[in-house]
């Protein structure tokens, strides 16, 4: 390869003088300079580029990563509007019944005072009507009393037998009926 290089450069030689060629070699030595300068730079760019995508990719996963939390936040938001909504809806249900229960609360005052009225006035019938039981029965037991004092009185009148002692018997026993009568 170098023989070839060498007949190669005898020819050229032949053809272009020693400063031409010269020249020419300076040519090829700054073209491949360049050229190497420029794969390198090329290199470098490329691996700029492929930093640069990865920067651009991380970017990306943050951005959609940001964007979830945005759309995460606009969900929660959305739902903290609708329980907001839901929380006022309640309150107003809640005034609305105690407004009600105050008004059913003035309904049934009266009515309540009426109950208690009538449990006062029952209570007191009961302790009236017991003390009526009480003075009947106490009664009654007088009557019994006199009742059987009468049927001895009679039952000793009809051992007289004169009429002054049949017209006694006669009252008495009208008066034992009437007693009788009042028992019943």
């Amino acid at each position: 390869e170098d023989r070839l290089l060498k007949d190669e450069r005898a020819r050229v030689q032949s053809d272009f003088n020693e400063a031409d060629f010269e020249r020419l070699e300076n040519e090829i030595k700054r073209l491949d300079t360049d050229n190497f300068t420029k794969n390198k730079s090329l290199a470098d760019l490329r691996k700029r580029q492929s930093r640069a995508i990865e920067k651009i990719q991380a970017l990306q996963s943050r951005i959609n990563k940001l964007r979830e939390k945005q759309n995460d936040h606009q969900r929660l938001h959305l739902k903290l509007e609708a329980l907001d909504r839901e929380r006022k809806d309640l309150e107003s249900t809640i005034s609305n019944l105690q407004a009600e229960a105050a008004q059913f609360q003035q309904t049934i005052a009266p009515i309540r005072q009426k109950i208690e009225t009538e449990q006062n006035a029952r209570r007191e019938n009961n302790a009236r009507l017991s003390k009526i039981e009480t003075m009947m029965t106490e009664s009654r037991q007088r009557v019994l009393r006199d009742l059987d004092t009468l049927k001895e009185k009679i039952l000793s009148l009809r051992k007289w037998g004169s009429s002054a002692a049949r017209e006694e018997r006669q009252r008495l026993f009208t008066k034992q009926k009437e007693m009788e009568q009042k028992i019943e």
